[in-house]
């Protein structure tokens, strides 16, 4: 994959080999969250619960002695569970936060995106055809733009538009999940100084924008 046929590509496991050598374990921590609570409905309670938890973790809120021993471990031990007791799509969305929860790589993060896939598709073994799945593949690969968007286009940041109004709705936005003061955004980075085309487009485009969204990562001055 070029950079060319990055704002094009539909195929979320190329984009994320695309940006390996690029993408911290945060980020895709918070695409495999992402992914999670596109399927929301379909997610038991304690995989709802581990989403939010992987959540923190992503933000260093929990340290990694606590991941592993507090209640984020019931989310690995439902898993194990016989499978043939739940179903398919529960079974999906669990297999996604075990990834989100437990050690993220790039290619965990693959499996997750798919396996997410699969449960909005409802069949566990969705053909890659499938119009369900390929639907939600190409919203996956919609917020893997909206996530690592930055690390592809290389965009400078200055600490100079790093203002209380621009941080303060980066922060809101973050802490909320709600982003439709994107546009807003994109008005305090330009009124401090901000040129940049990418960045300015990005704020006011149609998004998705999620948790991770590189412009509002530059803004906190999250990694």
């Amino acid at each position: 994959m070029t950079e060319a046929d990055w704002s094009g590509s539909v195929d979320p496991e190329a984009m994320l080999e695309f940006c390996r050598r690029r993408a911290g374990t945060r980020k895709l921590r918070l695409f495999v969250c992402a992914c999670c609570r596109r399927v929301w409905e379909y997610a038991s309670e304690v995989a709802q619960a581990g989403v939010e938890f992987a959540e923190r973790y992503a933000d260093k809120k929990f340290t990694r002695e606590r991941m592993t021993t507090d209640d984020a471990v019931e989310v690995r031990q439902t898993i194990n569970l016989d499978h043939r007791l739940r179903p398919a799509r529960k079974c999906s969305v669990l297999r996604a936060v075990d990834v989100a929860l437990f050690q993220i790589t790039t290619e965990r993060a693959q499996e997750a995106a798919l396996w997410t896939a699969r449960a909005e598709a409802d069949d566990a073994e969705a053909s890659p055809v499938s119009s369900l799945l390929l639907a939600e593949r190409r919203a996956q690969a919609a917020l893997i733009r909206d996530i690592f968007g930055g690390l592809v286009s290389g965009v400078l940041f200055s600490s100079e538009w790093r203002t209380s109004t621009s941080v303060s709705l980066a922060r809101q936005m973050y802490e909320s999940r709600e982003f439709s003061a994107m546009p807003i955004l994109a008005d305090a980075l330009q009124d401090a100084g901000c040129e940049d085309e990418d960045i300015l487009s990005h704020c006011r485009g149609l998004g998705p924008h999620v948790r991770g969204c590189w412009v509002v990562d530059l803004v906190l001055g999250k990694e």
